[in-house]
């Protein structure tokens, strides 16, 4: 899946941020500003919302940095959840791009 759209991820710039706004009877015809409830990163592997957070170590995941030497091609950076990590470096395995390293999955 991530193999797949390595096109996309390496082509873009920066891991895109969304922000949940508060509907409090807002709507497009009055002339009341948004109030941002949280931002959030999409991960990129099962499109879950991943929360950002003051405190790192309480998200449920974060933006991952996969180096070249891993995709013999360049650099990529994802959003992911902690459970997907494992999965996306099995799939790396699986295409033979990670096959001379070790990882703990």
């Amino acid at each position: 899946m991530i193999a797949n759209k390595y096109q996309y991820f390496a082509t873009r710039q920066e891991v895109e941020k969304h922000k949940k706004y508060i509907q409090e009877g807002a709507t497009h015809l009055t002339n009341t500003k948004k109030q941002v409830e949280y931002e959030y990163y999409v991960c990129d592997f099962c499109k879950s919302e991943i929360r950002i957070k003051k405190k790192h170590y309480e998200q449920s995941g974060g933006i991952v940095v996969i180096p070249a030497i891993v995709t013999k091609k360049k650099e990529i950076k994802l959003a992911l959840c902690n459970g997907c990590l494992n999965k996306v470096l099995a799939e790396f395995d699986e295409k033979g791009w990670c096959s001379e390293y070790s990882w703990t999955y």
